[in-house]
């Protein structure tokens, strides 16, 4: 089918493929066993057709008939933001590929990236946040949902007849917009799920307790974007309570993970992509490790052995493929001259005992030091709060590095409304 006709029939192939994908979670083992096996090898097969990966493939002395099972991808080269980005920017100039739909990353660090997408392997890409959501109890078929408007929004509301009668009800707020509006958009609306970043969601929740406005509550809300760190997670269960849908992905592949409310983990939608662990020497890892992962329903425009540059610890068990830890990404480390490294959620921890606390930023610009931005509470309590990190960070940091501490209303976002939680600058990686 050509992209013209793809776009036209672009709702029935949600459907579609929200109807594959419901069928694959509430089957059975062999089942979903066969489907993963079947998906990996028709994304291999279609990939070796293409000259970006043939060459990756050849280079490697690899063909199709090499890759059995997830594990056997470690037989090709990992596949870097930057190679990946050459190869974007060399089909979004294509003629044939015109009719493609086009994301891209926040450029929080001043260099988005645009990933081309076929308008089924799009459709895709939104059957799965549908999928993830009724996975965790929400129906959209029958709720109202409300999600931040981006540059591929549709003012849809209630227009269409099917809307009318009730059915897939959903609406768009500007996320980034006057937090006056936001909350009037929310409390008219009603939804029965909000999505939004993390940063947006804080954002709203932080307003509302500060300035005691009322805000309706929708049944869940769904963060994605970003890592949830402690501190924020407080802040948004103490506004929206304890319904939180986190969705773990990027812009590159979508979203392939989902934590429940309540749960302690994520599940991996692998039946859309799979994941291997890696240590620093490209090796499969049991342990906390780099998350390499491959699009297995993106035939014309894959990831194969993508970097994303997370850290995560996988388990895997009869129902398929589970973060039992996601640290975040390699630049989310506080670094030490004598090559040593604190990971984020250490300093998010000791911060999230601390209620005084709204938000916080570290920003870690040499070996020699690091400032801290904080919105407090209360200012009068300024002197106490920073007495207590002091004190707190001491073993951890020990003499290694001088902590600044700023105190500030409001931590300023990136693009697409997203704040880098931590901001490091000594090895200058980029954050999408």
């Amino acid at each position: 089918m050509n992209y013209r006709n793809q776009r036209k029939l672009f709702n029935e192939m949600v459907f579609a493929s929200l109807i594959r994908q419901l069928k694959y979670h509430y089957g059975s083992e062999q089942y979903r066993d066969k489907v993963r096996n079947n998906n990996l090898r028709k994304c291999i097969s279609a990939a070796y057709e293409i000259p970006f990966y043939k060459k990756r493939f050849d280079d490697a002395g690899i063909t199709p008939d090499d890759i059995k099972c997830r594990k056997d991808l470690v037989k090709l080269p990992v596949l870097t933001k930057d190679e990946f980005r050459a190869w974007m920017e060399e089909e979004i100039q294509k003629e044939d590929n015109k009719l493609c739909m086009i994301a891209a990353t926040s450029g929080s660090t001043g260099r988005p990236l645009k990933v081309i997408n076929t308008p089924f392997e799009y459709a895709c890409d939104i059957s799965t946040v549908i999928c993830a959501w009724m996975m965790c109890g929400y129906n959209p078929f029958i709720g109202k949902t409300l999600t931040e408007y981006d540059d591929t929004s549709e003012d849809v509301g209630y227009k269409s007849f099917i809307q009318k009668m009730g059915i897939l009800r959903r609406d768009v707020v500007n996320a980034d917009g006057e937090i006056g509006e936001i909350i009037t958009k929310i409390n008219d609306y009603k939804p029965d799920l909000i999505r939004m970043y993390k940063s947006e969601l804080t954002r709203v929740a932080l307003y509302c307790q500060k300035n005691g406005v009322a805000l309706h509550i929708p049944k869940y809300y769904c963060v994605i974007g970003e890592s949830v760190d402690p501190v924020s997670e407080r802040i948004l269960q103490e506004t929206f309570g304890d319904s939180m849908i986190n969705l773990y992905g990027c812009v590159e592949a979508g979203t392939f993970g989902v934590k429940r409310p309540g749960g302690k983990g994520y599940d991996l939608l692998d039946d859309m992509t799979t994941v291997n662990i890696y240590d620093s020497q490209n090796r499969l890892t049991d342990d906390i490790g780099r998350i390499i992962f491959t699009t297995v329903y993106k035939n014309r425009f894959p990831l194969i052995n993508y970097d994303i540059r997370d850290r995560a610890k996988m388990i895997e068990d009869k129902r398929g493929l589970h973060f039992d830890i996601l640290t975040g990404r390699d630049s989310d480390n506080i670094l030490y001259a004598d090559g040593d490294m604190t990971p984020w959620v250490v300093f998010w921890n000791i911060a999230a005992k601390n209620e005084e606390i709204l938000q916080m930023r570290i920003i870690q610009n040499s070996y020699k030091d690091i400032d801290i931005e904080i919105i407090p509470k209360d200012s009068n309590l300024i002197d106490s709060i920073e007495k207590t990190i002091r004190k707190e960070l001491e073993p951890i940091v020990k003499g290694r590095l001088m902590v600044n501490f700023r105190w500030v209303n409001e931590i300023e976002s990136g693009g697409k409304g997203k704040i880098r939680m931590v901001v490091n600058n000594i090895n200058d990686h980029e954050s999408i």
